[in-house]
């Protein structure tokens, strides 16, 4: 089912998450699409993103955070937002990824920047 807008999901500590990847393995650069509070993975598709991502050779990685769209909340779990974005990097294979993260979700992405193992 790979393609542009394949849809997947994936584990992180008991609630599944859900993401589109274009699992497009020739590309060197994996592009992560983090969204705002009123917003989800379908916004990154609807405006064209995806799309474009593709379309230039890229591969792309478009969530929903823990709670929003098709993804479930981590219920019961301690989980910082920066160990949330690492577990997502790791389990789609996104070494080195460029991060998009508008508004709250600045908040997974700036502590992954300041943290002491990141590139």
């Amino acid at each position: 089912a790979s393609g542009i807008n394949a849809e997947y999901g994936l584990d992180i500590s008991g609630s599944k998450i859900s993401y589109y990847d274009n699992r497009n393995s020739a590309s060197k650069i994996t592009v992560i699409l983090l969204h705002g509070m009123r917003f989800s993975k379908e916004d990154w598709k609807r405006i064209g993103t995806l799309e474009v991502l593709a379309a230039h050779g890229y591969r792309y990685v478009a969530v929903d955070l823990p709670g929003y769209g098709e993804s479930q909340k981590l219920d019961n779990v301690q989980m910082s937002n920066e160990e949330f974005l690492k577990q997502l990097i790791s389990k789609t294979d996104s070494d080195n990824p460029v991060i998009i993260s508008p508004s709250m979700s600045g908040g997974y992405a700036i502590p992954l920047v300041f943290s002491s193992d990141s590139h």
